[in-house]
């Protein structure tokens, strides 16, 4: 039982070892050209939905950064999107009625997806956009993005680089490490043409695009993943403008962030089950042969290394009880054979792999970082990063596996 441990054991850290030597090595490999600026009158027509469902606290922000862009405003137009709010989201937005750039929509609530697709319905621009109302744009992320569809015809749909709008608790600096890891994934991905989450803050489409594969689905609520995949499906390109800034307030508690994260994968491990026959698929290139399985086995990877550690946390409790009781109930006697000394400090070779495993993750989370802001900083959570997060990751894997095996749904708030 120890030696197929072992063996698990090892294959678990080769496994998370080689998908970030593999992230390095494909980012190193394949050098993008710039993309060159254009006049603003070459610039394509641009539709920018918010979808919105009581979101009175952060709707005005989000609109306001829209109207802010540094984009030629005859060709920018905002639809927002009511999908039935219960609070004051409807009165708030009606600041804006009388904007010449933006138009207000209401309709009974039915998921985002039905939100996002009712405002394509009503689009007739060249570029449609969707801006999740807990979201808010540099001034050029927009320019950024377009130039990508001006310089190549064949870029069906930009990504951008998403950031933790005001990390101010441990919660959300642990989030702000994640994104900027995230930030360095994307561009990796962008690269070798393997990117299968448009996230819903700010990503860009051709309007073609709905026109050739259909519209949004509910898609366990992810439907940005899910078009996404559609899109590897049909070999639709889609690019990163790793320069393109977007921030997103993330959850600030421990139980909210559990939540998100629990329908996130919920959503891709039922997303994945869907696209099935991307798995070691040639035909689907790095997304087939690489993320997809890389994606499922590191699941597969932290649920054994959960149950490893209880298990071997259990077995030392149940050995020292079982001293205890046989020396008399006296704890000291349990561990005064216990040194510590150096010279006998023997470090198995997972360890050392282990030790490499937290440096490239802080390494790829400090250029993420670099990626988008231009300076090497590393803080407290950088370097905390790797060690925190496993400990909360690991609950919503369990959760979400969960609930994908009994095909319990979770909620969106």
């Amino acid at each position: 039982m120890s030696d197929v441990a072992t063996i698990l054991t090892q294959i678990a850290v080769f496994l998370g070892l080689y998908f970030e030597v593999f992230m390095l090595i494909a980012f190193l490999g394949d050098r993008k050209k710039k993309n060159a600026a254009f006049a603003a009158t070459e610039y394509p027509s641009v539709t920018i939905t918010v979808p919105v469902w009581n979101e009175e606290k952060t709707v005005f922000r989000t609109v306001e950064s829209l109207l802010a862009l540094d984009y030629p405003k005859d060709k920018l137009s905002i639809f927002i999107i009511d999908d039935g709010s219960t609070d004051d989201t409807w009165n708030i937005i009606q600041a804006y009625k009388d904007n010449p750039q933006v138009k207000l929509f209401h309709k009974e609530n039915g998921g985002k997806h039905t939100a996002v697709n009712y405002a394509i319905e009503h689009a007739t621009s060249d570029l449609f956009g969707c801006l999740d109302a807990d979201s808010f744009v540099e001034p050029n992320a927009l320019r950024l993005m377009a130039d990508h569809f001006r310089a190549d015809p064949d870029v069906m749909a930009v990504t951008p680089s998403l950031k933790i709008w005001n990390p101010n608790s441990i919660v959300r600096h642990l989030q702000s490490s994640e994104y900027h890891l995230g930030v360095f994934r994307k561009e990796t991905q962008s690269r070798i043409g393997a990117i299968f989450i448009t996230p819903g803050p700010f990503s860009i489409y051709r309007m073609s695009v709905f026109a050739q594969i259909g519209r949004f689905k509910s898609a366990h609520n992810t439907e940005d993943m899910e078009i996404a995949m559609r899109m590897q499906k049909n070999r639709l390109k889609i690019e990163n403008a790793r320069e393109a800034i977007v921030y997103t307030v993330g959850p600030a508690t421990v139980r909210t962030l559990h939540k998100q994260r629990v329908r996130w994968l919920y959503g891709l491990i039922r997303n994945g089950a869907d696209y099935r026959e991307f798995f070691f698929n040639p035909k689907y290139g790095h997304v087939g042969m690489f993320f997809f399985p890389t994606s499922a086995a590191l699941m597969a990877v932290a649920i054994f290394y959960f149950f490893k550690i209880l298990f071997s946390l259990g077995s030392f409790l149940l050995t020292k009880i079982s001293e205890l009781h046989f020396l008399g109930a006296n704890p000291s006697l349990i561990f005064q054979n216990v040194r510590f000394s150096w010279f006998f400090v023997n470090l198995p070779m997972t360890a050392f792999i282990d030790i490499a495993l937290i440096l490239f993750t802080i390494g790829m989370v400090v250029y993420g970082r670099y990626l988008t802001e231009k300076r090497i900083r590393i803080d407290a959570s950088t370097i905390a990063f790797p060690f925190l997060y496993p400990v909360f990751a690991i609950f919503w894997v369990l959760r979400s596996a969960y609930n994908a095996a009994i095909a319990k749904k979770p909620s969106w708030r």
